[in-house]
């Protein structure tokens, strides 16, 4: 904790500590719908490696945006 913190993780100006703010990276869907997504994958391109603006182009994205990133990470991770 620095100086400027106190105990209840706000700063001096009263305003939540920088950590307090974040929200989570993931998942960015639920398993439910990670699921749906690669069955989609796997009925397209079955058991093959994809690189991945393959797989985002399958999976309904133009390019690999930030929300193409965010899904295939999250797909990655379950």
């Amino acid at each position: 904790m620095t100086q400027s913190e106190n105990k209840t993780g706000l700063d001096r100006a009263g305003k939540p500590h920088r950590s307090h703010k974040r929200s989570p990276n993931y998942p960015a869907i639920n398993l439910r719908e990670a699921v749906e997504r690669v069955q989609v994958l796997h009925e397209i391109e079955g058991q093959a490696e994809v690189p991945s603006d393959v797989a985002a182009s399958h999976l309904g994205y133009g390019s690999m945006s930030g929300p193409a990133r965010m899904l295939l990470s999250t797909l990655k991770k379950f």
